[in-house]
This record gives structure tokens, C-alpha cells and sequence, in this order.
């Protein structure tokens, strides 16, 4: 299975800028020294450049994959990254005091309610202490989009200061990244995918 293929797109909205970020949910760690050396996006293009022989003492890691948290510490490392460079340093500026101690967390994929709970302690703890309103794969958004429900949060769910959604801009390779997965358990498990839902 594709690490990138499975890694999740993690979006954070800037409720004061009005405005959406995306990374690539991405952690590349040295093996020697265990250090991070890139995050996000920058992983993706450093996959892209870097020759095989410095890939060989790399982990490239995806924290969140195919909806879930699969790599609690890195998640973390990743959101909070996110969290400070788009919204503690939103246009260059360091602030002092946050717009509300209160997050969204927008979850696209079922998660079990203790995935969830993985996701809304993660949130806590990089420092949205006063709650989290979750909008999930369940919730009734009515023929709004994901994106509206998020703009227009605030009027449900009080004053917010971002908002962080778990999601995938090409499920194709989520749809891809299961199947594969699907097939290795029907292999682990002697059977035959064929004789379950015929030729696919």
C-alpha cells in the first residue's frame, strides 16, 4: 500500500482570516538520529527530489491514513504544526491570545466513538481546552457542503477559533488503498475474494 496514497489530507480554517490551508497528513523521520525532517507537504515534494540512497535512512510516516489515527505522537506533532503555522502565525504574525479556547473537527470517514475520542483528546491537547464540536460522517448537514457547514459554524456552535478536517481530496486512492488492504485479508485469511462478490 502507497504511504501517500493512504495518508489523509488534513485542512484548518482560519475562523478571524476567513481562510483554508491543506497538508498532506506526513511525517518524514531520520532513522539514525530519530529526528523529524519535514512535515506535511514538504514530504511529499521531498519524496519527489530526494535520491534512493538518502530515502534509505528515512521513515516517511502517515499519522492519519484512510480516516484514522494510526500514529497518535505524530498526528499530534502534525496538527500542532498546522495550528501554529496557520493560525497562531496567520499572516506573519505571532499572536498573543487566541480567538476562542473552541475548535471544529470535521471528520469525513466513520470512526468508532473511541477513533473519535483519539481525535477530540488530540485537539485538547494541543490546546482547545474550552471544547470541541465534532461535525462526522453521521451528522445531517441538510444539502449544505462540508465546507459550508464549516464557514458557517460559529452560529450553532459559538465563537471558534479554527477548524480542523480530516478528509481526502482524491478518495480514488483511499477506494484504491482499501481494496489492496481487502485482498491481503482475504489472502491471510485462504479465501478466495472471487467467491464473495463474484469477479472483481
Amino acid at each position: 500500500m502507497n504511504i501517500i496514497d493512504s495518508a489523509a489530507d488534513i485542512k484548518i480554517y482560519n475562523y478571524k482570516t476567513k481562510e483554508m490551508h491543506c497538508e498532506k497528513a506526513l511525517v518524514w523521520i531520520r532513522n539514525d538520529t530519530e529526528t523529524l525532517t519535514c512535515l506535511g507537504d514538504e514530504c511529499v515534494d521531498a519524496y519527489k527530489t530526494l535520491p534512493e540512497s538518502d530515502k534509505q535512512n528515512m521513515t516517511l510516516i502517515a499519522p492519519i491514513a484512510l480516516g484514522k489515527i494510526v500514529d497518535y505522537a505524530n498526528a499530534e506533532r502534525l496538527i500542532r504544526y498546522m495550528v501554529k503555522k496557520y493560525i497562531d502565525g496567520a499572516g506573519g504574525k505571532r499572536r498573543i491570545f487566541r480567538r476562542s479556547s473552541r475548535a471544529l473537527l470535521v471528520l469525513h470517514e466513520p470512526c468508532s466513538e473511541i477513533e473519535q475520542k483519539a481525535y477530540e483528546d488530540l485537539v485538547y491537547k494541543i490546546g482547545y481546552k474550552g471544547g470541541v464540536s465534532v461535525i462526522n460522517s453521521e451528522t445531517k448537514l441538510y444539502d449544505i457542503t462540508h465546507e459550508e457547514a464549516i464557514i458557517h459554524a460559529e452560529e450553532t456552535s459559538g465563537k471558534l477559533d479554527c477548524a480542523i478536517e480530516i478528509t481526502k481530496n482524491e478518495p480514488k486512492k483511499y477506494a484504491e488503498c482499501a481494496f489492496e488492504i481487502f485482498k491481503s485479508n482475504c489472502k491471510r485469511w485462504g479465501v478466495d475474494p472471487e467467491n464473495l462478490y463474484g469477479n472483481i
